[in-house]
């Protein structure tokens, strides 16, 4: 093998590293926001959910 053959395959397993890398802490990240979040969403009361205005229109 040449040297640019040797520096094009550590290129792409780096880039592919550093794909995968970026991967696993968007999956780490993701599970840690919704784990962090789901207490503040419970604790927040459950609001009514709003009529249409269409409906109260036709009905008068």
């Amino acid at each position: 093998m040449t040297n640019s053959e040797q520096a094009g395959r550590w290129l792409r397993w780096l880039i592919v590293d550093h794909l995968v890398l970026i991967v696993v802490l968007l999956m780490i990240a993701t599970v840690f926001s919704i784990l962090l979040l789901k207490p503040m969403i419970r604790g927040q009361p459950d609001l009514p959910l709003q009529r249409s205005t269409i409906d109260d229109r036709s009905r008068g």
